[in-house]
């Protein structure tokens, strides 16, 4: 699984530095400043949980179902959190009001979804803890 869950973090590192540069190069000009800021916080998000996933994937002593269950939270929080506050981005160039109705929960509901992966790192680790003092 390692290998293949690099490869695919590598790939979204790509996408994602990619995505930082078109936004400070291509997207700042065309969007305000305020809708920039909601570009910003959608890549800040999704590269520091793309750097934990990597961290996750590094730690030797969990199981490949502790691994997945975090990275699954990990995941859909980046889809859900950053996803929604990149359509909001474009709010003003484009018409998202038909959009408004899924986006308004999506974004709380991403962040919780990352909340739920540092918790499952921390229960994780805790059980882990548990297991070699017994």
């Amino acid at each position: 699984m390692t290998n293949k869950l690099l490869l695919i973090i590598g790939i979204l590192g790509v996408l994602t530095v990619g995505m930082g540069a078109m936004g400070a190069h291509a997207i700042k000009s065309v969007v305000s400043v305020k809708c920039f800021e909601y570009y910003q916080i959608g890549i800040f998000y999704q590269f520091i949980h793309l750097l934990a996933i990597f961290g996750v994937t590094l730690v030797p002593n969990w199981s490949q179902v502790a691994k997945r269950n975090i990275i699954r939270f990990f995941v859909l929080g980046i889809l859900l959190f950053s996803g929604s506050l990149y359509v909001l981005t474009f709010q003003e160039l484009i018409d998202i009001s038909s959009l408004k109705m899924i986006l308004i929960p999506a974004t709380p509901i991403g962040g919780v979804c990352l909340m739920l992966g540092w918790g499952a790192m921390a229960f994780y680790a805790r059980k882990r803890e548990d297991i070699n003092h017994e």
